[in-house]
């Protein structure tokens, strides 16, 4: 009564340190009567004027029941409390329980805090009503342990702290609003977490926490969603709808499916050490690193008929009340924090709709092990897949989209083709007509992008189709083709210049076997660049007419031949071209009667296109094979 009455701290512990282990033990010396701590905190004490209340080392016998009430500053640090009831209650200045241990019920359900609320340290034994509650001033419940359930539902937080608290049964958070950051770091959910309907108009710190039960956060919306290193033991987590949503080395130690719908997402390093079916709709999502331990799955959102992930409504609380001018900025406070709610649902609701983020698209699976993953209905034209483990083993289905080849220009005029960032990013520094390289783009070497078409080529084939890794076939040698153009400390010094020489001539006479028009083409070339060179009498000459009978003497017998006489004419360009395309389909067959006579350098011509001929139909036929191939 005398610290009150001075407005001091009433310390009955004189200042020496409080062990947690020995509040339930402590004696009758540190003993406040609830009823009349009751009394002082409402003013009803005689002779006393209570501005505020702070103990430290109490212990608050009986229930403390001060429902509707109007309560002042109250610092209770490290006090044991047998049970509070504090419904409708108002505190009107701050109101600290650092530390403290509430034994039995802590009922704060409908109370206002309109400065701050301190809980830090503080032990929950029993349940922690705080249904509806407003916080107004920031809520701070760092390193709290509540042993029942914690029970927030539709409460109202600015900025709220939750950073190390422990949640030994269910933790309820249903239709909460917290208008500034929430953190909830390293925190630890034993039992549910239950984040249904929830609304975070600014970021939500889940860094490091741990949820080993039920993670359920369905038609929650936030700014931005921070799971950074966060374990999760649940089967179904989420789903997570916001600006952007962090996952960054998260571990899903069950078999999990995670829905996400955001802007961003950034997942690099995360762990699925079970597998996870990951249902995404985002502009940009980041897995590099990530590790898929067991059979995983990640698709776009064309992959659910029905998807959780639509944001959830939030009503509009309509203009002012009438009584807007009366009420008291407490009064307020209730409409305000709908008014901004409705405002920040309808904003998200316009950043995440489908003409702003229409699908799913993968920017990195650098440095991931991939070997376990399923991808489908998802976009890969700006996916770096540089130093991705097991590559080749990763399933990659028709529903996915990869970057394209520039539209034809004079520069190139052949077929458009699939490609890959890398590649892309190469042709940006060496070659002309593909854009500029951004400053600070990795780029790989050729034979590097060349085996990392390699890879994706051999998943394709290992799954039965080879008419989708045509393309990666193409780049894979394309890729060795270029090399030579790097400068020489980066270039492979191994591959011969002979090596590099067939390799442009498969490039050009076939598109690597893949590209009938080129093979087709350059027949025709043969053919007709033969027949111009068999019109010259260098190559070629007519046939003279055979022998033919002339007389028969009936007598004798004996038969008189006309010989005919030696010719050097030229055959004409249409006698030329029908020879040599006979010549062409001819290479195991004999010469049938010829209609020209070649010289020794005609008849070298002629067993070029013997050779040429059917070696050019077979590469139109096995690029008409790979294209069609089942």
């Amino acid at each position: 009564m005398e610290a009150i009455r001075n407005d001091e701290l009433c310390d009955f512990s004189d200042g020496a340190p409080i062990a947690i282990e020995e509040m339930p033990h402590w004696g009758g010396d540190r003993t406040v009567s609830a009823d009349l701590f009751r009394r002082l905190l409402l003013n009803a004490y005689p002779g006393i004027e209570v501005e505020q209340v702070r103990l430290r080392g109490a212990v608050i016998s009986g229930l403390l029941e001060l429902r509707f009430g109007q309560i002042p500053p109250v610092k209770l640090e490290h006090c044991r409390l047998d049970g509070v009831e504090f419904g409708g209650a108002t505190f009107t200045g701050d109101a600290e329980f650092g530390g403290a241990q509430f034994t039995g019920r802590a009922g704060f359900r409908g109370a206002t805090f309109t400065g701050g609320a301190g809980f830090d340290k503080a032990t929950f034994a029993g349940g922690a009503q705080f249904y509806g509650v407003t916080f107004a001033g920031d809520a701070w419940f760092y390193g709290v342990t509540f042993a029942g359930d914690a029970e927030f539902v539709q409460a109202m937080f600015t900025r709220a702290g939750f950073d190390g608290a422990t949640f030994t049964g269910d933790a309820e958070f249903l239709d909460a609003t917290f208008t500034g950051e929430a953190e909830f770091r390293k925190s630890k959910f034993a039992g549910d977490a239950a984040f249904q309907g929830a609304t975070f108009t600014g970021d939500v710190l889940f860094n490091e926490a741990a949820f080993t039960s039920g993670a359920g956060f369905y038609g929650a919306l936030a700014k931005s969603w921070n799971l950074s290193l966060a374990q999760f033991l649940s089967l179904d987590p989420g789903p997570w709808i916001g600006s952007e949503v962090i996952l960054v080395g998260a571990s899903f130690h069950v078999r999990s499916r995670v829905v996400i719908t955001a802007s961003t997402t950034d997942c690099s390093r995360l762990q699925a050490r079970e597998g996870a079916h990951l249902l995404i709709r985002s502009r940009e999502v980041d897995l590099s690193d990530a590790e898929f331990l067991r059979r995983s799955i990640l698709a776009g959102p064309g992959a659910v008929s029905a998807s959780p992930t639509r944001i959830a409504s939030r009503l509009d609380p309509g203009g002012r009340p009438h009584e807007w001018d009366q009420l008291s900025e407490i009064q307020r406070a209730p409409w305000q924090v709908r008014k901004s709610v409705f405002e920040f649902a309808r904003q998200l609701a316009t950043d995440l709709d489908e003409d702003h983020v229409p699908g799913c698209s993968v920017m990195s699976l650098s440095r991931a092990n991939v070997g376990n993953l399923v991808i489908s209905g998802i976009a890969l034209g700006e996916c770096s897949f540089a130093g991705a483990h097991e590559l080749d083993k990763m399933r990659i289905d028709e529903k996915c989209s990869f970057g394209w080849t520039p539209e034809w220009s004079w520069r190139r005029p052949f077929t458009r083709r699939r490609v890959i960032v890398e590649e892309i990013r190469w042709r940006q520094v060496h070659t002309k007509g593909w854009g500029e390289a951004g400053p600070s783009e990795e780029l790989l070497p050729a034979l590097e992008i060349a085996g990392i078409y390699r890879d994706l080529r051999k998943g394709l084939e290992d799954a039965k189709n080879e008419p989708g890794a045509a393309d990666f076939y193409y780049g894979e040698m394309e890729m060795r083709r270029l090399a030579g153009r790097e400068p020489v400390h980066t270039r492979d010094r191994t591959s011969p210049w002979v090596e590099r020489a067939l390799l442009y001539a498969y490039w050009a006479l076939s598109g690597y076997g893949l590209r009938a028009s080129r093979a087709l083409a350059a027949l025709a070339l043969v053919l007709i660049g033969s027949a111009v060179l068999f019109t010259h009498s260098t190559f070629a000459a007519l046939t003279p007419l055979a022998e033919r009978i002339v007389a028969v003497d009936l007598a004798t017998g004996s038969v008189t031949h006309a010989r005919p006489e030696a010719t050097t004419e030229s055959p004409s360009f249409i006698t030329a071209l029908e020879f040599s395309a006979r010549e062409s389909l001819s290479l195991l067959q004999t010469r049938s009667t010829a209609t020209l006579t070649t010289t020794p350098l005609g008849t070298l011509l002629d067993f070029l296109v013997r050779l040429l001929g059917p070696l050019l139909l077979a590469l139109a036929a096995f690029a008409v094979r790979g294209r069609t191939k089942r």
